[in-house]
């Protein structure tokens, strides 16, 4: 599940199955974070971003015939009340 406020960004990777790479996808978003803005951010679990240990972005994926889908947010200045009210994480996670 995703919430989506004014204080969320999103960004999409769409590449051919050849090309297609989670880790270079997570490297791109992590290197532009840390690069950009100095935030220490780093890959946690499968699908996860974090600063300093909070998540702060969630990505989901799509296997297509020859195509494939990475899309993911990064909370940048979320309404955390919003947030902790409509969102719950799995057990699992």
């Amino acid at each position: 599940a995703v919430l989506q406020d004014l204080g969320c960004t999103t960004f999409t990777f769409l590449n051919v199955d050849a090309d297609f790479s989670i880790d270079r996808n997570f490297d791109i978003v992590t290197g532009a974070l840390k690069n950009s803005f100095g935030f220490n951010a780093e890959r946690s679990g499968r699908n996860d971003i974090q600063i300093d240990g909070k998540k702060i972005s969630g990505s989901a994926f799509k296997y297509g015939e020859g195509v494939s889908l990475h899309h993911g947010t990064v909370l940048v200045d979320a309404n955390m009340a919003a947030l902790g009210q409509y969102l719950t994480p799995h057990k699992k996670k």
